[in-house]
């Protein structure tokens, strides 16, 4: 039931000040994994983060691949994936 329900697990964190969320564009991209429904996580395998920008957003979402992975397994396993964008230049 919670792998049906998990599409609407969006986590989104402004740092910073971006004025504008439509112009921005992809800085880095992870995906993170766990056991037992999140109980355990796996790794460490978050995304970059830019070390000079004034502002940047970070934005962690189950998408359709992990829906996948969360769904064959039984929720044994599952998958988020993070990007984190910054103001286009």
């Amino acid at each position: 039931m919670t792998a049906l329900l998990s599409s609407c697990f969006t986590t989104q964190v402004t740092v910073g000040d971006i004025p504008d969320k439509a112009k921005t564009e992809r800085y880095s991209k992870s995906k993170q994994f766990y056991l037992f429904l999140g109980i355990v996580r796996v790794g460490k395998n978050d995304p970059k983060v830019p070390s000079k920008q004034e502002g940047f957003i970070v934005e962690s979402k189950f998408k359709f691949g992990d829906f996948l992975i969360t769904g064959l397994t039984g929720g044994i396993v599952g998958a988020r994936t993070s990007t984190v964008l910054v103001e286009k230049e």
